[in-house]
């Protein structure tokens, strides 16, 4: 039988080894999934529809979305645009 200190160190393990795969993906939605769970997201977790009605949930290490001023999870972009005077232009 494992003890609560085994049962938390075991989670952190999985927690970071998803961490790890979903940095590497880059955020790319999991082959076969069906639709994002927008209504699941945390700061640092993104949650999949699966065609078989499982989901599945990345998780990072760091925050991938941000709470807008109405309440909802919106995912964190760091796409550089420049002002040109007539408008932006994706750098």
């Amino acid at each position: 039988m494992l003890t609560s200190k085994k049962c938390s160190t075991q989670f952190i393990v999985v927690v970071l080894i998803l961490a790890f795969v979903s940095v590497a993906s880059a955020q790319s939605k999991p082959e076969n999934a069906v639709c994002e769970l927008v209504n699941k997201r945390t700061a640092n977790s993104t949650n999949y529809l699966m065609p078989d009605g499982t989901t599945v949930t990345e998780v990072t290490l760091g925050p991938t979305h941000f709470k807008d001023q109405f309440g909802n999870w919106l995912r964190i972009t760091t796409t550089i645009y420049q002002w040109t005077g007539r408008g932006l232009t994706i750098n």
